[in-house]
């Protein structure tokens, strides 16, 4: 490994732990706000500490990891009310789709389900239970619905990102899933997707009541997949590739739809996924002026 890469994943995690850190000091005092009837008062604070840091996050992927982004398909308008839902290639997908989110100047707006773990994660744990972030366990199935459900419910403008697999595109998880699509019919054997969970992404759209469904495909110019050792040892993926669906229309029969973006996903991804040149997010921008 090269200095210049160790400096540069040095480089990365501190402005990344940095800003996490500042994040949750200026969050927490004011959640005293809380029980003295101030919700409305504290999501707007916070939403604007959320547009703060995910600009500083995206700057640090684009800048000081120099990934550059590649985006197809469908234009993002300024809606009240989104649904996002991915593939989940990677632990970092929610990471390298901020980014994203920023050029469309959606972050304060931004809303993640993230499992469990992570909400005792020093710093960014922290800072995303601040944010109002929804934790799944993955093994209580009616409390995790509830939990989607009642995170969701009200809240406007909202961004709100799912990733229905559940978990990550590991080895593992693919002989599962594989495993579970056997028994499904027709039979299922996808190979660069999971088999998507439809209860969850059901309980989204019900709470949010019709929203706008971006379905996004993310795809990594990048030797394995991108995981945190590899980004804090400085080695990026060159380029991050994103196809953009949009619908307006909420699908009658959730599971069925679902099924079927997902089945598409798997031929795109099989296919290798491509994207146009994106300029820059100018996160940096945001975080400086």
């Amino acid at each position: 490994m090269s200095l210049t890469a160790r400096l540069r994943g040095a480089a990365f995690a501190l402005l990344l732990v940095t800003t996490a850190l500042v994040g949750s000091t200026l969050l927490l005092p004011p959640a005293i706000l809380l029980p003295l009837g101030f919700k409305k008062l504290y999501a707007k604070y916070a939403s604007v500490i959320a547009w703060w840091w995910f600009s500083c996050a995206a700057a640090a992927i684009e800048v000081v990891g120099n990934v550059k982004y590649e985006i197809a398909g469908d234009d993002v308008g300024d809606d009240e009310k989104v649904l996002v839902i991915c593939n989940h290639h990677c632990r970092l997908d929610w990471l390298y789709l901020w980014p994203v989110v920023v050029r469309h100047g959606r972050c304060g707006a931004l809303h993640v389900t993230l499992k469990d773990s992570l909400r005792s994660a020093p710093f960014f744990g922290w800072a995303m239970q601040a944010f109002g972030f929804a934790f799944v366990s993955r093994r209580d199935r009616a409390g995790d619905l509830d939990v989607i459900q009642s995170s969701l419910a009200g809240r406007t403008p909202l961004w709100a990102l799912l990733f229905p697999e559940g978990t990550d595109l590991s080895e593992s998880n693919v002989a599962k899933s594989q495993k579970h699509g056997a028994t499904l019919k027709p039979p299922i054997k996808w190979s660069h997707v999971l088999v998507p969970r439809a209860a969850g992404f059901a309980a989204a759209v019900e709470a949010m009541g019709s929203p706008v469904i971006y379905d996004l495909t993310i795809a990594y110019d990048n030797d394995g997949r991108p995981d945190e050792p590899s980004m804090l040892a400085g080695r990026f993926p060159s380029r991050v590739i994103v196809r953009v669906d949009r619908f307006d229309r909420t699908p009658r029969d959730a599971k069925k739809w679902l099924f079927e973006r997902w089945a598409r996903k798997e031929e795109r991804l099989a296919a290798g996924l491509r994207g146009e040149p994106s300029a820059s997010s100018n996160a940096l921008g945001h975080v400086l002026c």
